[in-house]
């Protein structure tokens, strides 16, 4: 973090102090579906690249806008005691016996099929996860088990006694984060103020 984003609060922190603002964390789909239906002023989604056309398009058609962010790595979170916690970098194949975690978001994984078509193996071994609270329950307490993320924050992997370990699949895998909102909408200045804190923390593309 460099010095000038330093000056700014963390968002959740700035959200904490208002006691008129709600937060939710839902699906990719929930956030434009809320949007449209006006129970949501603002929404952030985070799609990888491989599901940012299909969403870019739906948004566009309910009129709705967006700020990028700043666009992230994925990398592969497991548990310290995961046989493959100790390597530096893991790459695609390395996964192939081991059970992916997955957050059910009316989205295909985040790795397409194609890149396990030339795999030495013919299935993978996938939970799908409805609320997000189990996630980190499962990849820490499941035997192998790993899943894909942008990052995680240092308090819940020390918890959970987790790690974060870069993968080496082409940079085409980001999450492509962005601000959306309705295309007629008119700024709070609350929310000119909290979108100011996200792209000074995150960066902007």
């Amino acid at each position: 973090m460099d010095s000038k984003s330093s000056q700014y609060p963390s968002p959740c922190s700035y959200l904490t102090r208002l006691s008129t603002v709600q937060a939710s964390e839902v699906t990719n789909i929930d956030v434009i579906k809320k949007l449209v239906l006006g129970e949501f002023g603002l929404g952030i989604l985070r799609p990888s690249n491989i599901n940012l056309p299909y969403l870019s398009q739906l948004a566009k058609s309910y009129e709705l806008d967006f700020i990028n962010l700043k666009s992230l790595n994925y990398v592969v979170l497991m548990s310290i005691n995961h046989p493959l916690a100790h390597n530096d970098i893991i790459s695609v194949d390395d996964l192939a016996n081991y059970t992916e975690i997955v957050h059910v978001d009316y989205e295909r994984n985040m790795i397409s099929i194609k890149d396990f078509t030339n795999s030495p193996w013919k299935s993978k071994n996938i939970i799908k996860v409805c609320d997000r609270g189990s996630l980190l329950d499962l990849v820490s307490s499941v035997k192998g088990a790993f899943m894909w993320t942008t990052g995680t924050h240092e308090q819940a992997l020390k918890d959970y006694k987790l790690v974060e370990i870069p993968c080496n699949f082409d940079s085409e895998y980001m999450s492509m984060d962005r601000i959306i909102y309705k295309r007629s909408k008119i700024f709070s200045s609350f929310e000119e103020e909290f979108i100011d804190i996200l792209i000074n923390q995150q960066g902007k593309n």
